[in-house]
């Protein structure tokens, strides 16, 4: 997450490796709830790990961060549901 706060890109490969597994493990998770109806068809990786960034570092002149922050990850989760739950018919 650091790469998408201004940080260094990870360098080592241990490091890149391990994101390398995270963003497979992710991608196959998406893959299943878009199968079985329980994730919207277009939601993709990389909003899952920019809305994870935006989460884990805190905005500074936002009072209670913590409290804001679970809002907004309920508020996010919520709308990756598919609210009509029925699988997606182009998977």
């Amino acid at each position: 997450m650091l790469p998408m706060h201004g940080g260094p890109a990870p360098g080592d490969q241990a490091t890149v490796a391990l994101r390398d597994e995270a963003h497979r493990t992710l991608a196959s998770i998406l893959e299943q709830g878009r199968d079985d109806g329980t994730i919207r068809a277009d939601v993709t990786r990389a909003d899952i790990v920019t809305f994870g960034a935006l989460l884990a570092q805190g905005l500074p002149h936002v009072p209670d961060w913590k409290s804001t922050a679970r809002r907004h990850a309920d508020i996010y989760l919520t709308g990756l549901l598919n609210r009509t739950g029925q699988p997606d018919p182009d998977s």
